[in-house]
């Protein structure tokens, strides 16, 4: 079972259940699914090409979802 960021919008087309958490300072994620551990931070693309130069972990498939990231959710770890 994951826990999501509650604003990224997943389809349900793998039925792996999740836990939505609506206070964003306790949401963390383990998975060992390679879709969930390569995806963008921001938007949920599959096969995001871009580290976080910062924390080596976040994923970002364009800089602007880098960007927004770090504004509005303060590049906190998923």
């Amino acid at each position: 079972m994951n826990i999501i960021n509650p604003y990224l919008r997943i389809g349900a087309s793998d039925k792996i259940p999740v836990i939505r958490v609506d206070d964003f300072s306790s949401i963390m994620m383990q998975s060992e699914s390679e879709y969930i551990v390569n995806m963008c931070r921001c938007c949920g693309e599959a096969n995001a090409p871009h580290v976080c130069s910062k924390c080596k972990q976040a994923r970002y498939c364009t800089k602007e979802c880098q960007t927004m990231d770090w504004e509005l959710y303060k590049h906190k770890l998923i």
